[in-house]
């Protein structure tokens, strides 16, 4: 028996969500029942893929496209003017992409 896992109606921001770990781990919390918001570096593709899988699947998952290695990027998609803006906030991060620059993870 699967226990509550406490994520449902949660929002969740990954980094490096479009291929291999960090997939399973976007399409995990979402089976769990959280909205995902993931960034991706290059790999349009594979980013529209994973949002095509959860929206079928009744899921909310949002894809941006952000080097998390430019701090301004990073900065901008955790501070509410990139990806997270319609929930207004993060109840988990995960991060599976690149080594961020110091602080910019944190906003």
């Amino acid at each position: 028996m699967l226990t509550d896992s406490g994520l449902a109606g949660k929002t969740v921001f990954v980094t490096g969500g479009s291929r291999g770990i960090g997939r399973a781990i976007v399409e995990l919390f979402s089976a769990e029942g959280a909205d995902v918001t993931f960034l991706f570096r290059e790999n349009t593709a594979a980013a529209a893929e994973v949002v095509a899988a959860g929206r079928a699947a009744g899921r909310q998952i949002t894809a941006e496209q952000v080097d998390v290695r430019n701090p301004e990027g990073c900065a901008a998609a955790v501070a509410g003017r990139g990806p997270l803006r319609p929930h207004r906030r993060a109840d988990q991060q995960c991060r599976t992409g690149p080594r961020q620059p110091p602080g910019v993870a944190r906003g």
